[in-house]
């Protein structure tokens, strides 16, 4: 599968993603930082990945 974390994720997620077979992005690594979910969301519709972020303290939203 593809992902990309969004930037309220630590890098090692991707990282970790990376690691098991998948083709995982950050936000940062494609110098999008501060983007709007919803923006972030097109991108990733647009590249085929999943989309992952962090709500509030515990809660891990995969938007797909």
């Amino acid at each position: 599968m593809q992902f990309k974390t969004d930037e309220n994720l630590p890098a090692e997620v991707a990282e970790m993603l990376r690691q098991n077979g998948h083709d995982a992005l950050s936000v940062n690594d494609q110098a999008l930082l501060g983007e709007t979910d919803k923006r972030l969301f097109s991108i990733c519709s647009q590249e085929f990945r999943v989309l992952m972020i962090l709500i509030g303290l515990r809660r891990l939203a995969v938007l797909l």
